[in-house]
């Protein structure tokens, strides 16, 4: 698989991705196994999808096995929605990057944003958001003056713009769930999963986030 450069040894050059599949899988297996579609067509939303190849190996591994096995004439109509332009963004068109022969499976992008509603109610039969959507689409707290360098790093801001921004975070992800159990079908299944929290501050803030912080820091 090489679209967008990512590399065909998945486990090797993925591994965070990887593993909070890998811990998903016993709810990802149980949600292909409880859905109700409609007559004809599943339908799947993937929500914070970047260029969407990680997910899809996760689908493929656990969704579509049992999918196939209980819908076996059904098509499966795949969304990839992220905040930003996708390599799925410019049509919709036969999945043809899986390894498995599947067939009839249909996918298309949509750049919009994600704390919106953008199905009709009782549209989605499944929607999957693995640990990309940090709740956030603007920063809540003023970045300007001589401190704006600062502002790019978490473990530099103080207090309170640290609570602001966690603050708000959490409402992003209320209106989130909100709209995406709208969309639901009644036995629709929704699989999530949350960045942790390391020692008082969010997963997502740390680590190589720091270390870009850094640099544009260094390099502004």
């Amino acid at each position: 698989m090489s679209q967008s450069g990512m590399s065909d040894d998945y486990q090797h050059h993925c591994l965070p991705q990887y593993g909070c599949h890998q811990l998903a899988q016993e709810y990802l297996i149980s949600a292909a196994r409880e859905c109700c579609p409609n007559e004809d067509q599943i339908t799947i939303g993937i929500f914070g999808c970047s260029s969407g190849n990680n997910d899809l190996l996760a689908v493929e591994k656990f969704i579509l096995p049992t999918l196939y096995s209980r819908f076996p004439d059904h098509s499966i109509e795949i969304f990839m929605i992220d905040i930003s332009k996708t390599v799925w963004t410019t049509s919709r068109r036969k999945l043809t990057v899986l390894k498995s022969d599947y067939s009839n499976i249909f996918i298309q992008g949509i750049m919009a944003n994600v704390y919106t509603p953008l199905f009709d109610g009782n549209s989605l039969d499944l929607v999957l958001s693995f640990s990309c959507l940090h709740w956030l689409n603007k920063i809540p707290v003023p970045l300007s003056g001589q401190d704006r360098k600062n502002d790019f790093c978490w473990s530099l801001l103080g207090n309170e713009k640290q609570r602001k921004i966690d603050d708000y975070s959490k409402s992003q992800l209320t209106k989130f769930l909100w709209h995406r159990g709208r969309e639901l079908r009644p036995r629709g299944q929704l699989v999530i999963s949350f960045d942790g929290y390391q020692s008082g501050c969010p997963h997502h803030f740390q680590g190589p986030s720091e270390a870009v912080s850094e640099a544009i820091q260094n390099n502004s």
